[in-house]
C-alpha cells in the first residue's frame, strides 16, 4: 500500500483579539499490489492471483481524499472579564469501508460530512464559563460501518458508528 499526501496546519493571529487556525490533508492512498486474501508458505501476503479481492490501485479504506478544519476565536476585554466567541468547522470526504471490492460493495462507502461547533463564554482569573453547541447542524457523520458476520450473510444488518447528535451544554472550569 502507498499513501502520498499533503498536510498543512496554519495558525494566524489576525488581530490582537482574533485568532484563526486551519488544517487540511490531501491524500492519495492506494494499493501498489494486488490483495489476494491469502498468505504464502512464509506467511507473506500473496499478490499474484487471477481474481484478487482488491486489485492494485484500489483506494485504501477509511482514508478520505480530503479532510480539513477551520477554527476562529474572538476575545475582548470587558472590565475584569474576557468574553469570547468561537466557531469550529470540520469537513471529511467520502471514505471506503473495506479494502475488498465485494465486501465494500455490500457495506457501501461512508459519505462525506460537515461538522459545525459554536461556543461563547467568559473568563475571569482562572475561572471560565462556556456555553456551547456541538454539531450545530445536527449532521450524522459516519465513522465506521461493520457487520457481525461475513458481509455476504449479514450485509443488510450494518452497524454504523456515528457522531454525537446536536448537543447544548454549559461548562464551568477552573485552572489550577
Amino acid at each position: 500500500a502507498e499513501v502520498n499526501g499533503l498536510e498543512m496546519d496554519v495558525n494566524w493571529a489576525a488581530t490582537y483579539n482574533l485568532t484563526v487556525s486551519a488544517g487540511f490533508g490531501w491524500y492519495d492512498s492506494e494499493l501498489t499490489e494486488n490483495y489476494c486474501g491469502t498468505l504464502d508458505g512464509n506467511g507473506n501476503p500473496e499478490t499474484d492471483c487471477a481474481d484478487p479481492e482488491a486489485p492494485a490501485g484500489t483506494r485504501l479504506p477509511i482514508t478520505p481524499e480530503f479532510k480539513g478544519n477551520l477554527n476562529a476565536r474572538y476575545t475582548w476585554d470587558w472590565s475584569d472579564f474576557e468574553p469570547f466567541v468561537q466557531l469550529a468547522y470540520l469537513y471529511e470526504g467520502e471514505r471506503r469501508t473495506d479494502l475488498r471490492i465485494v465486501e465494500n460493495g455490500i457495506l457501501g462507502d461512508m459519505p462525506s460530512y460537515n461538522m459545525l461547533d459554536l461556543s461563547a463564554g467568559i473568563r475571569k482569573d482562572n475561572w471560565t464559563l462556556n456555553l456551547y453547541v456541538k454539531n450545530l447542524t445536527d449532521e450524522r457523520a459516519q465513522f465506521s460501518r461493520s457487520v457481525q458476520c461475513p458481509e455476504s450473510v449479514c450485509g443488510e444488518q450494518r452497524y454504523i458508528s456515528t457522531n454525537q447528535p446536536r448537543t447544548l451544554g454549559i461548562r464551568v472550569s477552573q485552572e489550577f
